[in-house]
């Protein structure tokens, strides 16, 4: 035979306890008596001081509590009688009414779970706003930040064309001044010999008329 495990161990030993009336209730007494010592002592908290999310789910904890209960009950009362259409219809208002009445104010004219879904909505639309007017902040900011680096691009590559064309012309002039430095001093240098020649040319001819 397989050794049980413990939740089997425990689930037995609930129920023998449960089965007893007696020790059911002061288990039940012992509970109470530890919960209101551990909201004393903080570790639990009301209802009030819950968040809204808070209250929600414990009544739905409750709801469940209780909807648990009523099976139980109805299951130690044994099999119920048969009920009519009519009847089932009444019942099923009844226990609908029942089971939303929490969820209406003390006066009846509001539902608190619908205002707290509107609220909860409206807190979901605004953080998307606040969300999408970031993102267009940020990519007006990026689109701008992209401008002026294109345009700064620009400026530098103008610079710098202005400073390579600059260069260049420079260089043309240079290059224009050697090219009549040197056709100068060629023209000089072929007239120096052309007067040379006439030169020794004329002494030649009066050499010859003496």
């Amino acid at each position: 035979m397989m050794a049980k495990t413990a939740a089997e161990r425990q689930r037995e030993y609930r129920a023998r306890r449960d089965a007893d009336p007696e020790k059911r209730e002061s288990y039940l007494r012992r509970e109470r008596q530890r919960w209101r010592r551990d909201v004393e002592e903080g570790k639990k908290k009301g209802i009030k001081e819950l968040s809204e999310r808070g209250q929600r789910t414990r009544r739905k904890m409750w709801r469940q509590a209780k909807r648990r209960q009523k099976n139980r009950d109805q299951l130690a009362l044994g099999p119920t009688p048969p009920v009519s259409e009519t009847e089932s219809h009444v019942l099923v208002s009844d226990q609908t009414t029942n089971a939303d009445s929490d969820n209406w104010s003390e006066d009846g004219t509001s539902c608190t779970k619908c205002t707290c879904w509107n609220q909860h909505q409206d807190k979901l639309h605004a953080a998307k706003r606040k969300r999408q007017e970031k993102e267009d902040d940020e990519k007006k900011k990026m689109t701008t930040e992209v401008k002026e680096e294109q345009e700064v691009k620009i400026k530098k590559e103008e610079e710098e064309d202005g400073v390579k064309k600059e260069v260049e012309e420079k260089s043309i002039k240079k290059e224009e001044g050697e090219e009549h430095e040197v056709k100068r001093e060629d023209e000089e240098e072929q007239k120096m010999k052309k007067e040379k020649i006439e030169g020794e040319e004329d002494k030649v001819k009066g050499e010859e008329e003496e």
